[in-house]
């Protein structure tokens, strides 16, 4: 492996490490260098890393509150990702999943979603089955089907477990109470 490689694989590591250690800043702050030598690099680049590398852009810039960043960013790579045919990959399903539910939080249209659930269980990372998860529960209570709605935040619950995040668990149980205030 070249240099440029070796660098990319580091920084990505990370960037990794980083966001897993609630060090958001820091995991910004290596995914916005790993993309920037990316863009540098004469080498090929590893796109399931690349398309992790802006998901974890992605999260850890909008709970610093950088909002727009992260929606234009994750916007920009869902194109790319597109054009270069990896739309079926996990790592872009996940980055969709994670966009869709961004879109909702801005209350933007959301082209009807494939079926997220089944989506969901095909992602073998936890987190962007929970993201999948998320997404398709507020998508479904905007079209007012309530009871799917709180089917897919229980089963984000379940996917969810025991892990200490707090962050985490308040937004899931925010989603589940608004499926239930909308119930009554």
């Amino acid at each position: 492996a070249g240099a440029q490689s070796l660098q990319l694989a580091a920084v990505a590591g990370l960037a990794l490490a980083s966001e897993r250690a609630g060090l958001l800043r820091a995991a910004a702050d290596h995914c916005e260098r790993w993309l920037g030598l990316r863009a540098e690099s004469r080498e090929d680049v590893d796109h399931d890393t690349w398309l992790m590398i802006v998901a974890v852009a992605c999260r850890s810039c909008r709970e610093l509150g950088r909002v727009h960043e992260a929606y234009t960013l994750a916007d920009k790579t869902l194109a790319e990702a597109m054009a270069l045919g990896l739309g079926g990959t996990p790592q872009c399903l996940e980055l969709a999943a994670w966009f869709a539910e961004f879109q909702l939080d801005r209350d933007e249209d959301v082209p009807d979603m494939i079926d997220v659930g089944t989506l969901a269980d095909g992602l073998a990372d936890r987190s962007g089955r929970l993201t999948a998860y998320l997404a398709a529960s507020k998508h479904v209570k905007a079209q007012g089907n309530i009871e799917l709605a709180l089917l897919l935040a229980d089963r984000a619950l379940l996917v969810y477990g025991d892990e200490a995040d707090l962050a985490c668990l308040a937004r899931l149980r925010a989603s589940e109470a608004a499926v239930l205030a909308r119930r009554t």
